[in-house]
């Protein structure tokens, strides 16, 4: 069964509110989409909040959307951001307290941060070492290691494993306030459905191998590069 599939009581409907840095691609911001539209499926009232207003998906009409710059404001301080977002807060509120703040990725942080919302869940998607690892010039990582330790310290934190969440704690040195482990959410029934459909121009190509995501180091690339150069001949 699909999570939509779930039922949900009219006295157990909520505000959820996401804040993202944009929605322009990555796997945490297509992750926030599916788990707000399953939100929205069920009943929820559902808000989405981004710090620009760059866009690349087509958002469900059941979600609403607040953008705190638009795209000619995109060098808007932090502080400035923070200020419109607790603008946005009080206007929301309004009509019903919300009932989980949602924040991803690490400018968002920032700016939850800096207006004092309390309360809210910060997602952490991937190992934050890792990514201090692969900084290209090691003089400033002591810098971004102590920033996001003061970043999440004391926070309520979602990890989307239990590996992250120990490494946040193991390797960055940060006690949460409260950590849940709530691995990524998928639409399963649309991934079979594009997984049965005919691409034709793969079919003079089989077998292949398929990569999707970012090319970026933490994906490690690398290592399905070097897994490939070892496949037996024919299948390359």
């Amino acid at each position: 069964m699909n999570p939509s599939d779930a039922p949900t009581h009219p006295s157990t409907l909520r505000k959820i509110a996401f804040v993202i840095d944009s929605l322009t691609g990555g796997g945490a911001e297509r992750l926030v989409l599916t788990i707000a539209e399953t939100m929205a499926e069920r009943g929820h009232e559902v808000i989405l909040i981004t710090m620009t207003d760059k866009i690349e998906y087509q958002i469900d009409p059941r979600l609403t959307c607040h953008h705190l710059t638009s795209l000619s404001q995109g060098g808007a301080g932090k502080k400035l951001m923070a200020q419109r977002l607790i603008r946005v807060f009080a206007q929301l509120e309004q009509t019903g307290a919300i009932d989980l703040v949602v924040v991803n990725l690490n400018l968002s942080s920032e700016v939850v941060r800096l207006s004092g919302i309390p309360g809210a869940y910060f997602c952490i998607n991937n190992s934050l070492a890792e990514q201090l690892r692969f900084t290209r010039n090691p003089l400033v990582r002591p810098y971004w290691r102590h920033k996001l330790r003061q970043l999440y310290q004391g926070q309520n934190l979602i990890c989307v494993s239990h590996g992250v969440a120990r490494d946040c704690t193991d390797n960055l040195g940060i006690q949460a306030n409260h950590c849940e482990v709530i691995p990524n959410g998928f639409n399963f029934s649309q991934i079979r459905s594009l997984a049965a459909s005919r691409v034709d121009a793969t079919a003079k190509h089989s077998p292949y191998v398929l990569f999707v995501g970012h090319f970026k180091r933490q994906k490690r690339v690398d290592l399905l590069l070097a897994a490939w150069a070892k496949v037996p001949p024919g299948h390359q």
